[in-house]
């Protein structure tokens, strides 16, 4: 999609001449145009920008975090929420004497032995294998044992609440920082995008240039021929049509290097072939603005002051850090909770497993706990996070300072490029009258190739700089759009 750029008549120009002169350059956009077309799947701004957000690392990740956030608020609640579980133990339980595997006394058992031989040999000296019936020490005591325990929070002054509060807090927090690294994702999708339209309708131009400069050669080479031309007009040409190659072949690679940035932006491959569309108020470059009303600066501080991420992020941190205060605060009370208990125990697992109202212990009690001393740890912990809330303050407060001073930048910023392309669209407007007169005189043969040439270059750097600073204008919308964290224009 090439950007549109008005052709007015010059007032010296015939309305005939007018015309062949706007055939030519809609020639020239349609050559333009037709150039090799880079294929893959074209996007516009808005398209790019989705493809962006769902696929950039750092937007993937600030979305994890987002998620881990609500495991975190579900382990806050956990401290006030009653716990149940469920103990099995089995277990072979000895008196003091070991488990002994010995063997029958088969020796002993044995004909022509007498029982004093028997006790003189000992259990040590009998012969023969290992029965299957080898008896275990009679000491052994086997068990079975089921323990049942609930418990639940009383009363902790306070602490499992502001944990709970605290986890919301933070949830709120990274939820910002997902939206400022969405804002930051968004415009760095906008300069790429407006960056590679910039270079393609730069390499667009030096290839009109370019043609500019071999019909100019064509025709100083003619002239020379016809004995009406000088052999320093066809050097000139010549010269500066290797100039416009150089460049052209620059143009390209800059176009090829912004094409790769654009996909990496976009979380796409390198290499992948991709078209863009412009939208239709930007790409009718020489459209005046007026319809473009800037914010006052007040309105602007107040924007960013209730919407600029950063700041809603380090409020949330304030709070954060506040809970840590109360919560370290209440180490110094005490904490009551309620627990439960019910065993079951027995040699026999049918006896563990039967009737649950037989056989069993059960506790039913109110603990109080409290840490009255500990070595002064409670009050360390409370004089730090009270000092870390000093520091947050102090962060908050010159980070407002900064988000403001940014705001009012990106704005006047915005204001002064909207003038520069104002003022670019009267220097191409002067540089068109003046190659159209410069190519009339040169037709006359009252004005050297050199001069031509010289015209010929300011038109089509007016023409550069007239793209280029339409584009600027939008990349300076969205840079205050994201200085203030809200769309104002």
């Amino acid at each position: 999609m090439a950007i549109l750029i008005a052709v007015r008549p010059h007032p010296t120009m015939g309305w005939m001449r007018a015309a062949c002169r706007l055939l030519g350059v809609l020639s020239m956009v349609l050559a333009t145009d037709a150039r090799a077309d880079p294929g893959g799947e074209r996007f516009t701004l808005e398209a790019a920008v989705e493809e962006a957000l769902g696929q950039t690392r750092a937007v993937v990740r600030a979305k994890a975090d987002v998620l881990i956030l609500d495991n975190q608020k579900t382990r806050a609640w956990a401290n006030v929420l009653p716990t149940l579980d469920v103990l099995f133990v089995a277990a072979e339980r000895f008196k003091n004497r070991p488990i002994t595997e010995i063997r029958y006394p088969l020796f002993c058992n044995a004909a022509g032995v007498t029982p004093g031989e028997c006790e003189e040999r000992g259990f040590d000296y009998i012969e023969g294998p290992f029965d299957d019936r080898a008896q275990l020490n009679n000491s052994s005591d086997p068990r079975l044992d089921v323990v049942i325990t609930a418990r639940q929070l009383l009363y902790d002054s306070g602490r499992s609440w502001e944990a709970i509060a605290q986890a919301d807090d933070r949830k709120r927090r990274y939820e910002a920082l997902l939206e400022a690294v969405e804002n930051n994702v968004r415009l760095d999708v906008v300069r790429t995008f407006y960056g590679l339209e910039s270079a393609m309708r730069a390499t667009e131009t030096f290839e009109y240039r370019v043609a500019l400069g071999e019909a100019q050669l064509e025709r100083a080479r003619s002239l020379m021929s016809q004995g009406r031309g000088k052999a320093a007009d066809v050097a000139n040409a010549e010269r500066n049509l290797a100039e416009d190659r150089v460049t052209l072949a620059r143009r390209r690679f800059n176009e090829s290097r912004q094409r790769r940035a654009l996909n990496l932006v976009m979380a796409r491959a390198a290499d992948a072939p991709i078209r863009i569309e412009l939208p239709h108020e930007v790409a009718t470059a020489t459209a005046p603005l007026s319809a473009l009303r800037l914010p006052a600066p007040e309105d602007v501080k107040a924007t960013a002051l209730e919407h600029r991420p950063d700041l809603i992020v380090t409020r949330i941190l304030l709070d954060e850090v506040a809970h840590d205060v109360t919560m370290n605060a209440a180490r110094y009370g005490p904490t009551l909770t309620l627990d439960a208990n019910y065993r079951r125990g027995s040699r026999r697992p049918d006896r563990v497993f039967d009737d649950p109202t037989t056989n069993f212990i059960a506790t039913l009690g109110v603990t109080l706990r409290w840490n009255l001393f500990e070595g002064f740890r409670t009050d360390a912990l409370v004089a730090e996070s009270e000092l870390a809330l000093v520091k947050v303050q102090a962060d908050y407060d010159d980070l407002e300072r900064r988000v403001l001073a940014e705001g009012l930048d990106r704005l006047e910023n915005l204001h002064i490029t909207i003038q520069v392309f104002e003022l670019a669209r009267d220097a191409y407007r002067s540089a068109e009258d003046a190659v159209h007169l410069v190519r009339r005189l040169f037709e006359e043969g009252k004005n050297t190739a050199l001069e031509l040439r010289d015209a010929e270059l300011k038109y089509t750097n007016a023409q550069l700089a007239l793209i280029d600073a339409r584009l600027q204008v939008e990349v300076a919308r969205e840079e205050l759009r994201r200085a203030v964290g809200a769309e104002m224009l």
